[in-house]
């Protein structure tokens, strides 16, 4: 399974390895479509495209996920803010067995 997510998530069961390297919004933007999307946060989903969705990954070994999180934290927990591209980071998480 293919996922974009805004938060790191555990592998289905809590075990496994996690292998996150750097990646860019443009590599997210070319599986929007492919990919099944969590993302919550109604700004990081507006920068992409697409709709906020809350439910819930379940990643089990062989998935991938891209991961665009916040380089900040918003002064106010919930705190919506108005964010760009430019306030992403994106992690590329592939999922393995022990």
């Amino acid at each position: 399974m293919l996922y974009i997510l805004n938060a790191l998530v555990p592998p289905l069961g809590g075990k496994g390895v996690m292998v996150i390297t750097p990646s860019t919004l443009e590599e997210v933007k070319g599986i929007v479509g492919v990919a099944v999307s969590y993302i919550g946060h109604p700004e990081t989903a507006k920068v992409l495209g697409l709709a906020p969705n809350r439910g819930e990954a379940k990643p089990q070994p062989g998935d991938v996920a891209y991961v665009l999180r916040l380089k900040f934290r918003p002064p106010v927990s919930g705190q919506e803010v108005k964010i760009g591209p430019e306030d992403l980071e994106v992690l590329r998480v592939e999922y393995h067995s022990l």
